[in-house]
């Protein structure tokens, strides 16, 4: 064994045998309803000191995202239970600040954490308190796997770390993660588990081969800018997302920003199993909280339902590329009669288009923040004066496929192949229940037949009246677009 790694583990040694009788600053996370102790949220966390006052950083799932009604609190054998405040919750970067009621001595300063040069291989540990108990998880040991993770996990975090052979367990969501010199790696975030109803829980990757205790951290360079903005500001610390208490407490995913509130809604109703994308297990007195961190089954496919959010939250719209979608939404969701939805992206590259499904918020706004993907913002509206031609609209929806199934009895070149998926996009679309299009210019280039000429030729040459059928359809389809008032909100 090379020196370099003994002297790591003999210092990783040393550094558990310390927090096993001094539990230094990490603490255990609690937080719930202020008036029952049943469904509270429970994880751990990072404690510090800022200018005096006491603080503690942790994971945003194991917090419930407002103050008031909702209480919280942090405990250690060292210095046992105090209450907090939430100073601020991010749902955008995974992480949450809670401030102190008092600041217990002996609690590092903020400028004397230095994050830890992290690298492949590197010796870590991650330490925390599981779900219910009390002892300090501290004697455990692992690596880094990857050391710059690209899974979109957490929208804002474009990097993660991926650990493995870290003892991992529920409650430790938001607990440090230290290397063998004691320098800060992270924050732990997620863990992958594959939990089998009636088995063996075990852990998994998303390609299916098993990792021992594969955790997620969120790297100490986002989760130290992060908090250094929010203990120097005065007063209330604005937020790009936050989750929608209510909602958190009954294990839904509700985000909210600037004034909207979004929900992904699956086709099927299940209970949660975790994930980014859920807010914890189902298990009767326990609430989401680190249940959260652990992502259980895969995601689903889901609908992004957006409202006006009527709650007071400190939140700015991130996202200045579509600030004009964004001020489009608002806008339609200001008519009473008016519902806003994303039911999938697309993405357009010359003459390449492919659909993408939601899996959950996290993924939606992934995929927001990229300008190759493009929503596909639906309005559902009751306005009668629409309520005909949407209604036509649907009826030709059901009219193409047969007549795309028609034109392919014979053999295609591949512009006239990729020309008819684009159609069969249109149609998915046009089938959505009272729709309206929120961008006029998102269906015309889909089916404008003037930018396909070359795809057309093929189509007449080998079914002419199919053609004839399909070029009918969809200049009927471009008509009544252009006829529907909800869309003259588009940008001239």
């Amino acid at each position: 064994m090379k020196a370099s790694m003994i002297k790591a583990l003999v210092a990783m040694s040393l550094a558990s045998a310390l927090y096993a009788g001094n539990q230094g600053p990490v603490v255990k996370v609690t937080s719930g309803l202020c008036d029952t102790e049943d469904g509270q949220f429970q994880g751990s966390g990072y404690a510090f000191a800022y200018r005096g006052r006491g603080y503690v950083l942790t994971s945003e799932h194991v917090v419930i995202h407002g103050n008031g009604r909702y209480c919280h609190s942090v405990w250690n054998k060292n210095i046992g239970k105090i209450s907090a405040t939430l100073r601020v919750a991010e749902y955008g970067n995974g992480l949450a600040l809670l401030e102190l009621a008092k600041n217990e001595a002996g609690f590092q300063e903020l400028s004397d954490i230095h994050p830890s040069p992290t690298a492949e291989g590197l010796p870590i540990q991650a330490m925390g308190y599981a779900h219910g108990q009390s002892e300090l998880i501290s004697q455990n040991s692992g690596t880094v796997l990857v050391a710059e993770s690209t899974r979109k996990l957490i929208p804002l975090v474009p990097k993660m770390i991926e650990t493995k052979s870290v003892h991992g367990e529920y409650g430790m969501s938001g607990g440090p993660v230290f290397d063998g010199e004691g320098s800060f790696v992270g924050i732990v975030s997620h863990q992958y588990l594959q939990l089998i109803p009636g088995g063996r829980t075990i852990v998994r990757e998303y390609s299916g081969k098993a990792v021992s205790n594969h955790l997620l951290v969120i790297p100490a360079e986002v989760s130290l800018a992060w908090v250094e903005r929010a203990v120097k500001t005065n007063g209330p610390v604005s937020s790009f997302f936050v989750r929608d208490p209510e909602r958190q407490l009954r294990q839904k995913e509700v985000v909210l920003s600037s004034g909207v509130r979004f929900e992904c809604e699956a086709a099927e109703d299940e209970d949660p199993v975790g994930g980014p994308d859920g807010t914890g297990r189902k298990i009767e007195k326990i609430g989401g909280g680190d249940a959260s961190a652990v992502r259980g089954s895969p995601n689903r496919n889901c609908t992004v339902h957006l409202a006006l959010n009527v709650q007071n939250s400190t939140t700015v719209w991130y996202l200045p590329k579509l600030k004009d979608w964004f001020t489009k939404v608002r806008q339609n969701l200001s008519l009473p009669w008016n519902s806003v939805e994303v039911p999938f992206f697309l993405s357009t590259h010359e003459d390449n288009i492919q659909a993408s499904s939601i899996t959950g918020l996290a993924d939606f706004f992934q995929k927001l923040m990229q300008p190759e993907w493009e929503p596909v913002t639906l309005v559902h509206s009751k306005n009668g004066r629409d309520g005909e031609r949407v209604k036509e609209l649907q009826a030709l929806a059901e009219k193409l496929p047969p007549i795309i199934e028609n034109l392919r009895t014979q053999a295609l070149p591949v512009e006239s192949e990729s020309f008819l998926v684009r159609v069969e996009i249109v149609a998915k679309v046009l089938k959505a229940e009272s729709w309206k299009y929120l961008k006029k210019g998102q269906l015309k280039k889909l089916c404008n037949v003037k930018d396909h000429g070359p795809s057309w030729r093929p189509l007449f040459d080998k079914n002419f009246d199919g053609a004839v059928d399909l070029l009918e359809t969809l200049n009927r389809v471009n008509k009544i677009i252009g006829e529907l008032k909800t869309l003259e909100t588009e940008e001239k």
